[in-house]
């Protein structure tokens, strides 16, 4: 049985169809998270953030952000005094918002705060330091693997 040119058109284009139908169909069905669920909102205030980023970048003692063995430390410098430092902790979970963790600076005596991350997801995170000094405001962030 011999087919005609027109046939193998036709089963071509049909071909064509039903793969971009499988492809619109799986697209849809694909959990897409937004990086926040007000990002306009977010994106007008966002030069203050810049302007944040900036500040920590100038100074000169800059705190210190480590992970290690599970434990993530956060040290500022001794020229700060530590009732004066205020802010928060973000550990951003780039996969999943839901798993997101916000904690409340709480500088110790030695100007440092340590947090156990034992029972957190072993993947990607972000660490996102919001602090102020003296009612100036400053922003750090860095990335880490947990495993």
């Amino acid at each position: 049985m011999k087919i005609s040119w027109g046939s193998k058109i036709i089963f071509v284009y049909v071909g064509f169809v039903v793969f971009v139908l499988v492809v619109v169909l799986y697209a849809f069905r694909q959990d897409l998270n937004l990086v926040t669920d007000n990002y306009y909102e977010k994106e007008l205030v966002y030069q203050n953030q810049i302007d944040k980023e900036k500040r920590a970048e100038a100074l000169t003692e800059k705190p210190a952000i480590t992970f290690q063995n599970k434990v993530l430390g956060i040290i500022f410098p001794k020229v700060y005094k530590n009732k004066d430092i205020l802010g928060k902790i973000h550990l951003y979970r780039p996969a999943n918002e839901k798993k997101d963790i916000i904690l409340t600076l709480q500088v110790d005596s030695t100007n440092s705060q340590y947090v156990g991350l034992t029972s957190v997801e072993k993947g990607l995170w972000k660490v996102k330091l919001d602090w102020s000094y003296n009612k100036i405001e400053y922003f750090s962030e860095l990335t880490i693997m947990v495993e």
